[in-house]
């Protein structure tokens, strides 16, 4: 859809554009499916204050006729959505978005009990200084707990060539975050530990352990 630098959900009977923005459209950076010239446009428009509530991004954005922030698919944010959206801006090294996405996810988890992401809250700004609870979600729910496996890789910029027998690593850390350690995380047949500092300006990356027989390279 041109004029909203945005892709349909989908094609009515006539083959005509629903013209609904949703968070659908972010899943085309998971699966690889944009060209370069589009994806900032759609970044753009995913954390623009319509679809991005500053705890996540919406399944419907406020612009949209069917919106409502207590709708279990039209408004409210999902964190396994946002997950999957992450994997994507990860596949296109947007570390500045996926800064965003990561810090206002994780500042939702501290309102949930055991700071556990449920399966979905309301859609409403996080202007209001705590995120709502949807009244019937699920937690814990598996999904929703895969979202912790999105965040990790996201902070790392993990990606794995397993053709060419490469680990890629560029960190994107939170602000408020400094230290990051990881243990045994598994990849093929072995496992690594690493640890990152942010420093000024640039995260210094420290292999503690690589039993992968994989190379990793520090994208900064």
């Amino acid at each position: 859809m041109e004029e909203d630098e945005f892709y349909a959900i989908a094609l009515d009977k006539n083959l005509r554009p629903v013209r609904s923005i949703t968070s659908n459209v972010g899943h085309l950076l998971f699966a690889d499916l944009l060209c370069e010239e589009r994806v900032d446009e759609v970044i753009e428009r995913l954390f623009s204050e319509d679809l991005f509530s500053g705890y996540g991004i919406r399944t419907m954005g406020m612009s949209s006729t069917g919106y409502n922030p207590q709708s279990y698919h039209n408004g409210s944010v999902w964190p396994h959505d946002n997950g999957l959206i992450l994997l994507g801006l990860n596949n296109y090294k947007r570390k500045e978005a996926i800064e965003v996405l990561i810090d206002g996810l994780l500042r939702a988890s501290k309102f949930f009990k055991m700071n556990r992401l449920p399966e979905l809250f309301c859609g409403y700004s996080s202007a209001l200084g705590y995120p709502i609870s949807y009244p019937t979600t699920c937690s814990p729910q598996a999904w929703a707990a895969a979202t912790t496996f999105s965040l990790l890789q996201g902070m790392l910029g993990l990606r794995v060539d397993g053709l060419k027998s490469l680990i890629y690593i560029s960190p994107t850390l939170p602000k408020r975050v400094c230290l990051f350690k990881v243990k045994q995380l598994f990849i093929g047949k072995g496992y690594v530990d690493l640890r990152i500092v942010r420093g000024s300006g640039r995260y210094v990356l420290s292999i503690i352990n690589n039993t992968t027989g994989y190379k990793i390279i520090h994208e900064e």
